[in-house]
């Protein structure tokens, strides 16, 4: 094969790889269009409210220095970069809800486009493979809520940031580039402090560095900074929070360890949107009317976690 060919297959690659990822764009844009036809729901209001007409200055004490409901050294939830982004949208769009509708709207698209490249690397540069999990991701039942309700955006940096953490941590993994260890620790602690979820990058990129094929001398040697740009992080996060708010885990009777009650429920609904395409709500409706199908379910999905 002459070096002619060897250009030609790469181009024909490079613009399959470019066509499936726009055709996995194309289809979460078109499925996210009906945002644009929502107003604003309660919450909507109240977080616009709580940074609305206040200076530069003011806004930053404010969204960096209170939890979400506006307390300090009371626990609760911290989210500056979710309220940093309402702030800002304010000052662009002001009451306008499409500006903010906007920006879920293309967070959605960022975040199917960093699944589509986490595959691709995942699997191996395999396109199929990426083109299918993106396509799962951006179809899937539980998403609209959040790309839909302006509030919901947390979860939506936070998924962005975190995708994108993932993918500089796996490049690192195959390529031993360091700086993207680097950033991918910055992108780790903003999809931190956008929702509290981001605390489980650490089990994922360990979980990562041990699904990749690599030697075992190299895997040994891009462990340790793995394991730093994900732990580090996290201790940054909650000595801000701690300062902050005074709590680690948040206040109320929903966030207190001892409330272990919450974690079948939440689980019940988690299996509902995953597993139950369109019919997550009539799933939790019915494990929470039938309480044996509930507790064999519940210890069904345990049994298949573990295994």
């Amino acid at each position: 094969m002459n070096s002619s060919d060897t250009s030609s297959i790469f181009s024909s690659k490079r613009a399959i790889f470019w066509t499936a990822l726009v055709l996995v764009v194309i289809l979460a844009g078109v499925l996210s269009l009906n945002s644009f036809s929502m107003y604003y729901f309660n919450e909507d209001v109240r977080l616009i409210s709580f940074v609305k007409d206040l200076s530069f200055n003011k806004a930053f004490s404010r969204i960096w220095g209170m939890s979400l409901g506006g307390n300090t050294g009371e626990g609760g939830l911290y989210r500056p970069i979710t309220l940093s982004s309402i702030y800002l949208d304010y000052r662009v769009w002001g009451l306008d809800h499409h500006g903010y509708h906007f920006r879920n709207f293309t967070l959605n698209l960022v975040a199917v486009a960093l699944v589509f490249l986490l595959a691709y690397r995942l699997f191996q540069k395999n396109i199929l493979a990426a083109f299918c999990a993106a396509s799962i991701f951006a179809v899937h039942p539980a998403h609209p809520s959040t790309v839909f309700w302006i509030s919901a955006r947390g979860d939506l940096f936070c998924t962005v940031l975190y995708l994108g953490g993932l993918v500089f941590l796996l490049i690192y993994l195959q390529k031993g580039w360091f700086s993207f260890v680097i950033i991918s620790a910055i992108a780790f602690l903003l999809a931190l402090f956008s929702k509290e979820m981001a605390v489980s990058a650490p089990a994922v990129a360990i979980a990562l560095a041990f699904a990749i094929p690599m030697n075992c001398e190299s895997r040994k040697k891009r462990l340790l900074p793995v394991i730093v740009s994900t732990v580090f992080p996290v201790i940054i996060y909650f000595s801000i929070r701690w300062a902050v708010l005074g709590s680690l885990i948040g206040s109320g009777e929903a966030y207190t360890f001892p409330s272990v009650r919450y974690f079948p429920v939440n689980l019940a609904k988690a299996a509902g949107f995953l597993l139950v395409p369109f019919g997550h709500t009539g799933a939790e409706g019915l494990l929470f009317s039938n309480k044996k199908l509930f507790l064999v379910l519940t210890g069904i999905v345990f049994l298949a976690g573990i295994v």
